[in-house]
């Protein structure tokens, strides 16, 4: 698919899309006001209820643009492809994260290395670069997620990965290993 195909089939869903958006921006307030307001627990338990929110509702903007389906529907949807590939899901989502997370923290160690230079300008411009790169990183990484989550959605609906795949990537993904009985498969 390309861009402006992906465009028109979302730009086709928008109200469903903007209902969603609705739904999910009203859970991140709930759980917004239970970390504010339950302290250290709540804080822990709006955590794990948000991860798991997230990880059971990554598929429903698929779903929403490929599918006409409303968005009750897409997200029973998004937890029947997120049952089937949940080790996939899990394991691409935490790795596109941490491997952004580890630039990140990269130039902050180079930004704080500036400080025993000495000098000020220096490090405000190196502070300055830091905010580009963390805007860089972060829009980047959304674009990664979503390449996924569309490559692993194809997937799981069709039984084949999407043609810019490399032949095997995805089927690998899900192929059980030799060492394992249970669980997701080689990602």
């Amino acid at each position: 698919m390309t861009v402006r195909e992906g465009h028109a089939a979302a730009t086709s869903h928008l109200g469903s899309i903007l209902a969603w958006a609705v739904i999910a921006a009203t859970v991140g307030l709930i759980l917004h006001m239970i970390e504010d307001r339950a302290g250290f627990l709540g804080q822990i338990a709006a955590s794990i209820i948000g991860g798991v929110w997230s990880l059971v509702t990554l598929f429903v903007v698929p779903v929403l643009a490929f599918e006409d389906k409303g968005v009750f529907s897409a997200m029973k949807e998004s937890l029947e492809l997120f049952k089937k590939t949940w080790g996939e899901s899990v394991v691409g989502t935490i790795s596109i994260s941490l491997i952004f997370a580890a630039i990140g923290v990269v130039g902050l160690l180079l930004v704080l290395g500036t400080l025993f230079i000495g000098s000020t300008t220096l490090f405000f411009i190196a502070f300055a670069l830091f905010i580009v790169l963390i805007a860089i990183l972060a829009i980047l990484a959304s674009a990664m997620q979503g390449i996924f989550t569309v490559a692993l959605y194809t997937y799981a609906k069709t039984g084949s990965a999407p043609g810019i795949m490399p032949p095997g990537v995805i089927e690998s993904a899900f192929a059980p290993s030799g060492r394992q009985q249970f669980g997701p498969g080689n990602i």
